[in-house]
């Protein structure tokens, strides 16, 4: 997909949303740099709406990581 974002975690490449060039994604889905097997990951808690062009920011502290979406466009029109 187009304008997605991708960051990284332990030995993982996530990547988030995007477009196809006909609709936007939320998906979430990860590489295994070790393996080289791409998964789908789940998510919990509130899922953002279909995006592209977004930021993602991350937190990591021990074993855990959060991730901070920022901004898109959902393909309505902005003010």
């Amino acid at each position: 997909s187009r304008y997605s974002s991708i960051f990284l975690s332990n030995n993982n490449i996530f990547v988030f949303g995007g477009h196809t060039g006909e609709k936007r994604l939320n998906d979430l889905y990860y590489l295994n740099t070790h393996t080289n097997i791409w998964s789908k990951q789940t998510c919990g808690g509130d899922i953002p709406s279909k995006r592209s062009s977004q930021v993602i920011c991350t937190l990591e502290k021990n074993d855990s990581i959060d991730a901070f979406l920022f901004g898109g466009c959902d393909g309505k029109p902005c003010n």
